[in-house]
C-alpha cells in the first residue's frame, strides 16, 4: 500500500482524517461518518510505513525542538500573566517505540520549570468553571438588570 494513494483517495473526497490499523483497510472519515476504503488490508509493515512517511525520524526531532521553543517563549511571556499551550499528539504517530523517546523529552523539559501547570483540557475547563463563571455570571446578570 502506498501512502500517498491513501491519502489522494481521501483528498479527493474531502475526508477530514485517515484511520489506519494493521489487520483492516484503511478508513476515511467523511462529513463525520466513517467509511471503508477500497485498498487492502494493512500489514503491520504498511502501517509503520504509513507512520513513518507521516513523519519520518527527523521530523520527530524538529518536533521536539520547535516544541520546547514554543514552550520556552510562552513560559517567558507568562511571567506576569499565564499561557496556556496545546501539544498535539497522535498516538499512531508519536506513540511508536522509535518515537515516544522525543515526546519523553518533551515532557520532561516543561515539566523541570516551576509555576507549570501540566492539565487536560476538562482539568482547565472545570477549573475556569469553579472560579470565573460565578463572576461572569453574576457580571450578565447586572448587564441585563
Amino acid at each position: 500500500m502506498d501512502p500517498a494513494e491513501v491519502l489522494r483517495y481521501a483528498v479527493e473526497r474531502r475526508a477530514s482524517d485517515v484511520h489506519v490499523k494493521a489487520g483492516n483497510v484503511p478508513f476515511i472519515r467523511v462529513d463525520g461518518e466513517l467509511l471503508p476504503t477500497p485498498f487492502p488490508e494493512v500489514t503491520p509493515e504498511e502501517a509503520q510505513r504509513f507512520a513513518d512517511a507521516l513523519m519520518p525520524p527527523h521530523k520527530a526531532e524538529e518536533f521536539a525542538e520547535t516544541t520546547i521553543a514554543m514552550f520556552d517563549r510562552l513560559y517567558a511571556e507568562g511571567e506576569e500573566q499565564g499561557r496556556v499551550m496545546c501539544i498535539p499528539v497522535h498516538p499512531f504517530i508519536l506513540g511508536q517505540p522509535h518515537r515516544i523517546r522525543h515526546l519523553d523529552h518533551v515532557l520532561k523539559h516543561i515539566a523541570a520549570h516551576d509555576r507549570v501547570w501540566m492539565a487536560t483540557g476538562g482539568e482547565i475547563a472545570d477549573w475556569y468553571i469553579a472560579n470565573y463563571l460565578p463572576r461572569l455570571d453574576r457580571h450578565l446578570a447586572e448587564l441585563t438588570a
